[in-house]
């Protein structure tokens, strides 16, 4: 808790401060290579463009033209925007109306005017979230992480670890990062092969059975255990194995540590009981700070996702009955279908750092030296002149920007959530 008041600033106040000193960043950052802008109309005749390009900037479209030669004579080109890649690139004139019957295209930059936006956009993100639970978590390195779930039925999550730029997608009902990079996931583990579609029933079982003996083997319980935990989610037919495993740094191979029991419950966080493992030692399941496509907003702290502790054991809490309860979603193979009904999911206590720049759907995202509001189709960034500290300000991106965590911006699109960062030029 003494954490999360000694990270709240007042975000205009922490924006003011921030513009002088992006300012002085400007002048020592190396300018980055930008890699796309969108071209909206190419002309013979000069001043017709130079009026496209007014006309532009007026919406708030950071506009510029630029001249080509041949043999055919000049061409003047009016395009928008610097843009890190290319599907920052695409949304943006996907978004765009067609300016004088010409159509907004993504084309690769060449002499972009140093004065058109001092920072570029990075889309790194673009996912269809409709329908889906969308959490907003941390780990101790400061990548973002964003948890889907289908709940209806309850199904596997996917976590999307953010990065340095980098996306990392992760298919587990747990994950957790531990300080030097170590990873601890829940996931599941398929009994049947990948060619299981073309494999006969006895080629099926007779994986089953070899993998089973492996993985009791493994963790030092009777084979007759580990087939007991078989799981078959809702509609759909192959068995599998709900397994905790150890991901050391590096890439090396998987350490096995247990079996979940999936006659003890299943809930959004997996099995409650497991063979092998104690819970104490499982990753744990925060809150986070959730998107509400219904309101346009995320609600609630973004949280660290907790390293487990031996002495530290993961608090249970009750689960609202709602559905995707467990039970409903998938039993084990032969368990009366009111087997997990009823329990309880797993919360971690939780470390909660506010999520700096968060607003109300309708108001300003600060984050660390800019700000972002809704104009439209658009997201319109402030920041500060790179020469001047001056305030300067542009449709920089598509959405409706609902959330930073000070890096990153989280926008909101026709259901679809988009995360941006951006980078000095």
């Amino acid at each position: 808790m003494r954490e999360r008041h000694a990270r709240r600033r007042a975000p205009r106040a922490r924006f003011g401060a921030f513009l002088g000193a992006v300012a002085l960043l400007f002048g020592l950052a190396s300018a980055q290579t930008i890699a796309y802008t969108v071209q909206v109309l190419a002309l013979s005749d000069r001043d017709a463009a130079l009026g496209v390009m007014n006309d532009l900037q007026r919406q708030g479209y950071p506009a510029y033209v630029a001249r080509s030669t041949s043999a055919q004579g000049d061409v003047f080109r009016v395009r928008v925007g610097a843009f890190v890649n290319r599907p920052a690139a695409v949304n943006y004139a996907e978004a765009m109306p067609s300016v004088s019957g010409g159509r907004p295209v993504p084309a690769l930059a060449e002499a972009i005017p140093p004065g058109i936006t001092p920072l570029a956009p990075r889309l790194l993100l673009d996912e269809d979230v409709s329908g889906m639970e969308a959490r907003l978590l941390a780990f101790p390195d400061g990548s973002l992480v964003l948890r889907l779930q289908w709940r209806l039925p309850l199904a596997q999550a996917e976590y999307v670890v953010i990065q340095g730029g980098a996306v990392e997608r992760v298919r587990a009902w747990r994950l957790a990062e531990g300080p030097d990079g170590e990873r601890l996931r829940v996931r599941e583990l398929l009994l049947w092969p990948d060619t299981w579609q073309q494999d006969s029933a006895e080629v099926r079982q007779a994986f089953a059975a070899n993998l089973v003996a492996l993985v009791a083997e493994r963790i030092g319980v009777r084979a007759s255990e580990v087939d007991a935990a078989r799981y078959r989610p809702q509609g759909d037919e192959v068995p599998r194995l709900f397994v905790v495993e150890r991901v050391p740094v590096g890439g090396d191979a998987p350490e096995l540590l247990g079996v979940g029991l999936p006659a003890s419950g299943v809930t959004a966080a997996g099995p409650i009981a497991y063979l092998g493992i104690e819970p104490s030692r499982l990753p744990g399941l925060p809150e986070g700070a959730r998107v509400d496509l219904a309101s346009g907003s995320v609600v609630g702290d973004l949280a660290v996702v907790p390293w487990p502790v031996v002495d530290q054991p993961v608090v249970d809490q009750p689960v609202d009955d709602e559905p995707g309860a467990a039970g409903a979603e998938g039993a084990p193979e032969g368990a009366p279908e009111d087997a997990s009904s009823g329990t309880p999911e797993d919360v971690a206590e939780e470390t909660a750092v506010e999520p700096e720049g968060a607003a109300t759907p309708a108001g300003t995202v600060v984050g660390d030296g800019w700000s972002a509001s809704p104009d439209g189709e658009f997201v319109r960034l402030t920041t500060a002149d790179a020469t001047t500290g001056a305030p300067v300000s542009w449709r920089a991106g598509v959405g409706t920007p609902v959330w930073s965590d000070g890096h990153h911006l989280l926008a909101l699109r026709s259901g679809k959530l988009l995360v941006y960062d951006f980078l000095l030029r």
